[in-house]
């Protein structure tokens, strides 16, 4: 074990030299001058640290429930729990159209809620005679996001025509970052905070899952409550992303199969890996969005999907 253990702590110190690299870089490789200088920088900062904590989420999210449901093709965004956190957001900020200004923390704990709900509704729909299959939870994570997504259209037609609300909508959907939002720092760093522990320390009871059911019973692990609480803590992460930056397809993909390849399949060495390269892909999306074109900005969830979708294609593939 030990001459295994090395070369992954190795590849795992220089995959989080890599990142810290990658995210001073980025975030200072196009540092204004003049006399508004100090203000842009710091706005450019907070949205960097934005990003950093979006993909932090959305890949430990998606490496949870790539193990709990025992499929490497599952994500937030194929399960359709980011549309949920997406519908559960755009009800609330109808009935109260204020929440998005006034309380970002209120409309990101709407949202979990939204999330929680679609992904416990995919795992129930999911679930068969001979327990949970990867194909048939994958099919019905589809279904039911394309059926939660279409519930928005209609929501979005009965708002009023006010810029606030589709400006929101339009900034979920496509997965858009502000500059120097404040308040998207202040509603992800406590998830983070205390859902990334929380999923770290779910690891060792993720992995025994992957034994099968039997010898999961067999080694006194409570199969419904593992499974329940890892969804929970995934759909929080996921859920607090669509609150404040949308719900960026394909990056709970991308992060933990990247991460796996690093540190191995062990989720509480993944964990921490898949959130660094989360972090890094999302920040140098966004980087890359706001100078690939001289008039105009490139969503960094649209840009993502441009690298997600035909990885995943490549995936079903194989």
């Amino acid at each position: 074990m030990a001459p295994d253990r090395a070369p992954r702590r190795g590849t795992a110190l220089a995959i989080g030299l890599l990142c810290v690299a990658g995210v001073a870089a980025l975030v200072w490789s196009h540092r204004p001058v003049g006399a508004d200088a100090e203000l842009v920088g710091r706005l450019r900062l907070v949205r960097g640290l934005t990003a950093v904590l979006l993909g932090a989420c959305l890949s430990i999210s998606g490496a949870l429930l790539q193990g709990v449901m025992k499929n490497d093709l599952v994500e937030p965004g194929i399960l359709g729990v980011n549309a949920g956190g997406n519908l559960a957001a755009m009800i609330a900020m109808l009935a109260l159209p204020e929440i998005a200004l006034v309380s970002p923390g209120t409309l990101a704990f709407v949202a979990w809620s939204g999330a929680a709900g679609t992904c416990l509704l995919v795992l129930l729909l999911g679930s068969g005679p001979g327990g949970y299959r990867p194909t048939q939870l994958l099919l019905t994570g589809v279904g039911v996001g394309a059926a939660v997504s279409a519930l928005s259209v209609p929501i979005a037609m009965l708002a009023p025509v006010e810029a606030l609300f589709f400006q929101a909508v339009y900034r979920r959907e496509i997965g858009a970052l502000q500059a120097g939002d404040l308040g998207s720092v202040a509603v992800l760093v406590p998830f983070l905070a205390t859902l990334g522990p929380a999923a770290w320390l779910l690891g060792r009871s993720v992995d025994t899952l992957a034994l099968g059911e039997d010898a999961a019973r067999s080694l006194g692990l409570r199969l419904g409550r593992t499974r329940v609480l890892t969804l929970l803590v995934a759909a929080g992460l996921s859920g607090a992303c669509v609150a404040v930056g949308g719900g960026m397809a394909f990056v709970g993909l991308l992060g933990p199969h990247i991460g796996r390849r690093l540190v191995g399949p062990t989720l509480r060495r993944l964990v921490p890996a898949a959130a660094a390269v989360g972090g890094l892909l999302v920040l140098a999306a966004d980087q890359l969005g706001q100078h690939l074109l001289p008039l105009s900005e490139v969503p960094a969830g649209l840009l993502v999907a441009v690298i997600g979708a035909p990885y995943l294609l490549y995936l079903l593939m194989r």
